[in-house]
Parts: structure tokens; sequence; C-alpha cells
């Protein structure tokens, strides 16, 4: 996944929260949770 600040990272997990997905995404090393309409798929 690719978020505007973080640069490219990989899913670790992913869960629900209301209508909206939580992703854990490891980027280089450093794992942050972002709600998915923040990332792209690339």
């Amino acid at each position: 996944m690719k978020h505007k600040i973080f640069g490219i990272g990989r899913v670790t997990e992913v869960s629900k929260v209301g209508r909206e997905f939580k992703l854990q995404i490891n980027f280089s090393g450093t794992k942050r949770d972002i709600l998915a309409s923040f990332v792209e798929k690339i």
C-alpha cells in the first residue's frame, strides 16, 4: 500500500471499524494503524 506521507508499506493486519477497514501497515519497520481510505493500492 502507498501513503502520501509514509510512503510504501506492507499490510500486516486488517480489522473492520464501522464501515471502514483499519489496516496495520509496516513502513520499513515502523508499524502504523491507518484507515484504508488514506492509502492506495500499488
